[in-house]
């Protein structure tokens, strides 16, 4: 013994200087004291054949395995026990006995198609017969003509590489074959293996699955070492698959010839570790592999990287004595299952005595026994096994995983199914039946069978003979009591989203530690390129979609996403952030009710407003005046009040924009300027019919004009109130956004066709053309009587407010189009105001010695007999003329100074003067009759 332990310890030494797999063995049970025992069996009516493997390692030479597997072992226990529960129940089978028959495939796929031969060799017979009519070979087993088991199908193999062979062969036969662990998707081909059934899903999901984690942590550009056989390459397949409709590349695909070929795979290792960017490894393999790759990323040291695992190792007890440093932080999917108590106190209350129908479990602890120098024979003729070897159940082969309940599963299924095919009920099976076994139904039944399952509550295969897509996603930690122990750690699962009705995938992160014992938020980073942020569009390589750089949206788009594919441009009126990552709406300008602009209209606006009360109340307490009196009393105050109109409008202008406030402002500016310049018409026309002897008439005709000249204005002021608001109502005035500069906009009012902006101007523009014509045909009456200039002179002001106003008005938008017609109506009632009116409030304070009647009179006078035309005939001579003065003067002097003097007989004494003279003038009593009293 002490020389072997010296030869161990030799050939561990020359392991770690050669690099080789020292650790191997430590963390692998050899199968040290190896039998040629490659099976077990147990009698029954009917039997379940098992394929199972023990070993790894198979030496197709020697035919010896090298490792022994306790999971396995324990594998083996649960198809026994599941047996034996079904043959201690009486509603399953309930007067047959089913019996076993399960071999050890070593992990090999010749030998398990070997073994496979080896347990149906009367099914192969009875199928070949069939197929060529020929009589069936004698069931006999000896010469007592005993009858054959009949084999109801195959619980097994565990590895795809292995299940894919037998189930070529097994198909042929209708032989139902079960698989707890093989996943590989070219299993779901109904066509070639018709027979085969699983307990587990397709890696078609696990791929998904896969994908989805990638996705989730933002991982898109991945290395994966695959197995070259049919479990990694259909792996690998469905995988690439997957991250292609996901934009997720492949930085490295290695696939692992020879598990044992250290070199092979440290120089995979090596071409990973050069490229710098991906830090996610994929190991799609089986556990053995898993345990080689990992064992050289130890020799390597091969740390900060984040190793996903496959449903077949990642909740292996194996991988918890690693490293933690290369290990550590290893996400991992195994398949949902549920652990059975009463399975669990089964496996603790095995020994050496009471399990002898598992040959594997005395080899498996006859191997750790020995691996601790510790006499075999012994401990094994005690019977029990010690705490201080299974270590309070801390082995292996207590360690309960789904596969477990998977295998019990396969064997639940493959019963019931044979059941309901002999159709049996709760007391009874037929024997006869039995011997007669119709297998395509036992194919149809299987199919169909449901049962309360350890997997899953209500068992059944899905349409494609699979199990239910469901994983737990599963984190390797450190223990937090010892951090040189490494525990698994349930952190999500993944279910396809045909069972789920909200999210597939379901992540806890607060739960995960990361390789290098980083916290949960310290995601590691797997990226060719780092993610373009918002605000930049994502330009992707020519070669490889998961390499790009970022490129900033031009300065009118935006990306609000990352790794945006393009910007996209901001809609009308919105201008992009800062950062271009999202459109904001551009500043409205306007006039707000304490801006500058708003002051200074209402400062217009008060102003004109004190000057038109101190004229109005000056007016008012003149009025007896004759310049108020000549100025047309009621015309003033006409005047006055469409002034007041006028100012007061562009306090509208500070309110803002909506359709209500555009009507009512286009309706009000353009009135209010109207009946400012129809009240000027009315006063100019009233002067210009005074003087051309039109109101010399009847009295009666001077009141009717009266009435006129007051209700005329106000009666076109109304009409144009009313034809402008039915236009408005067909064609409305919406408030509308106008693009501005330095991403501004500005509110304007329009209409579709505006009308009723050219009907509101067509007013105005007429009443203004309408102020010239007659401002200029009364421009030579006496100013003293009348402001015929100062009319004129008012008429041209408001003629060049309007033109200056209007085109403005229209070619400007936002506040200060506002500012132009609140300022443009406040000036035009301004200059009104002060060029109407200035000069009599002057007259009136300063000058009452002017405002009598009697230099009103002396003015008409002067321009009756200086604006007369001669007639023709010869001119008088200078003595003539004195005299024709002398007596004008002397009619005017006494018109105004004799108290007793009548004004009729001074009017008419005045048209005698004139008619005496022989000139043609205006009918000066016409006139002065027309003054208001």
């Amino acid at each position: 013994m002490d020389l072997k332990r010296v030869l161990l310890f030799l050939t561990c030494q020359i392991v770690i200087l050669n690099g080789v797999e020292c650790q191997i063995d430590s963390i692998l049970l050899q199968n040290i004291n190896y039998t040629h025992q490659t099976g077990t069996f147990a009698p029954g009516d009917i039997m379940i054949a098992g394929l199972f493997p023990v070993h790894y390692d198979h030496d197709p030479f020697s035919n010896l395995c090298k490792y022994l597997n306790e999971q396995t072992v324990q594998w083996i226990q649960a198809m026994i026990y599941t047996i034996d529960q079904i043959n201690n129940r009486s509603d399953i089978l309930p007067n047959i006995t089913i019996g076993y028959h399960i071999r050890d495939t070593c992990d090999s796929a010749s030998l398990g198609i070997l073994q496979t031969i080896s347990l149906i060799p009367g099914e192969i017979e009875d199928g070949i017969a069939q197929r060529d009519h020929s009589p069936p070979p004698c069931s006999c087993v000896n010469a007592s003509n005993l009858r054959r088991p009949i084999v109801a199908g195959i619980i097994g193999g565990k590895r795809s590489r292995v299940s894919i062979p037998v189930a070529s062969l097994v198909s042929n036969f209708n032989l139902p074959q079960i698989s707890y662990a093989s996943t590989s998707p070219a299993l779901t081909d109904r066509r070639r293996y018709k027979s085969f059934f699983r307990t587990v899903p397709s890696d078609i999901y696990q791929a998904m699955a896969l994908v989805d984690i990638m996705k989730h942590f933002g991982w898109n550009y991945v290395s994966v070492i695959a197995i070259d056989d049919s479990y990694g390459r259909q792996g690998m397949n469905e995988l690439s698959k997957q991250a292609k409709l996901n934009d997720i590349c492949m930085a490295a695909v290695e696939y692992i010839r020879d598990p044992t070929d250290t070199e092979a795979i440290s120089r995979i290792l090596n071409r990973i570790e050069n490229i710098a960017k991906s830090k996610v490894i994929i190991l799609f393999t089986t556990e053995y592999d898993a345990i080689n790759v990992l064992h050289q990323a130890e020799l390597r040291n091969l740390t900060g990287y984040v190793i996903i695992s496959t449903e077949a190792w990642s909740n292996s007890l194996k991988f918890t004595r690693f490293n933690p440093e290369v290990v550590g932080g290893m996400i991992g999917l195994s398949l949902e299952g549920r652990t059975d108590p009463q399975f669990e106190q089964y496996l603790r209350t095995r020994d050496f005595c009471n399990n002898l129908v598992n040959p594997w479990f005395l080899e498996m602890w006859r191997s750790k026994l020995i691996q601790h120098d510790i006499h075999v024979d012994q401990v094994v003729d005690q019977c029990s096994i010690s705490s201080v070897y299974h270590g309070n159940y801390s082995d292996d082969f207590y360690y309960q995983t789904s596969k477990a309940a998977f295998v019990m599963d396969a064997v639940k299924a493959l019963a019931v199914a044979v059941h309901n095919t002999l159709k049996c009920n709760s007391e009874y099976c037929s024997q006869a039946q039995l011997n007669r076994l119709d297998r395509s139904r036992l194919l149809s039944e299987l199919a169909k069978v449901t049962f309360p399952g350890e997997s899953m509550d209500h068992f059944r295969f899905t349409a494609n003979h699979n199990g239910r897509p469901k994983y737990n996603i599963v984190n390797l930690q450190p223990d937090p009591n010892d951090q040189t122990i490494l525990r698994y750690i349930q952190v999500g699962s993944w279910s396809d989203r045909s069972l789920t009705n909200g999210s597939s995938l379901i992540i806890d992160h607060t739960k995960i530690v990361w390789n290098g014992n980083r916290p949960w938020n310290d995601i590691p980073s797997s990226n060719c390129s780092n993610d373009c942020p918002p605000g930049t569009v994502r330009i992707i390589n020519s070669r490889d979609v998961c390499c790009w750089h970022c490129r900033p949206c031009s300065n009118l788009s935006v990306s609000n996403e990352t790794n945006a594919g393009s910007c996209f441009s901001c809609p009308t009126f919105y201008h992009p952030s800062g950062n271009h990552t999202t459109c904001l709406p551009n500043e409205r300008v306007v006039i707000t009710y304490t801006s500058v602009l708003a002051i200074s209209i209402y400062a217009a606006v008060i102003i004109i407003l004190l000057l038109v009360s101190v004229t109005w109340g000056i007016f008012i307490k003149y009025r007896q005046t004759a310049i108020v009196k000549a100025s047309n009393y009621t015309i003033s105050n006409l005047l006055l009040f469409s002034i007041t109109y006028c100012a007061i409008v562009p306090i509208i202008f500070v309110f803002p924009k909506s359709r209500i406030t555009c009507s009512i402002a286009l309706i009000v500016f353009a009135s209010s300027l109207t009946l400012t310049m129809l009240s000027i018409i009315v006063k100019t026309k009233t002067i210009a019919r005074i003087f051309g002897g039109e109101l010399g008439k009847p009295n009666s005709k001077k009141k009717r004009y009266k009435v006129f000249q007051t209700a005329i204005p106000l009666s076109i002021f109304v009409l144009q109130v009313c034809i402008c608001s039915i236009a408005i109502y067909f064609d409305p005035i919406e408030d509308h956004l106008v693009a501005a500069s330095n991403n501004k906009v500005h509110i304007v009012c329009s209409s579709k066709n505006k009308i009723g902006y050219m009907l509101a101007f067509v007013f105005i523009a007429l009443s203004n053309f309408t102020c010239i014509y007659l401002a200029f045909k009364t421009r030579k009456l006496p100013e003293n009587f009348n402001e015929a200039k100062y009319i004129c002179f008012t008429t041209l002001i408001m003629f060049c407010i309007v033109v200056t106003l209007i085109p403005t008005f229209f070619t400007t938008t936002g506040p200060l189009q506002d500012g132009i017609a609140a300022l443009g109506c406040a000036a035009f009632a301004l200059a009104v105001l002060l060029c109407i009116f200035s000069r009599k409030i002057y007259v009136m304070i300063f000058k009452p010695e002017l405002n009598c009647r009697e230099q009103v009179i002396l003015s008409v006078t002067n321009y009756a007999f200086t604006n007369c035309t001669p007639r023709m005939t010869p001119s008088p001579s200078p003595r003539r003329a004195r005299r024709r003065t002398a007596s004008r003067l002397d009619v005017i002097e006494s018109s105004f100074c004799n108290k007793d003097f009548s004004s009729s007989e001074g009017d008419q004494r005045l048209s005698t003067a004139s008619s005496n003279h022989s000139v043609t003038a205006p009918d000066v009593t016409t006139v002065i009759n027309s003054f208001p009293t």
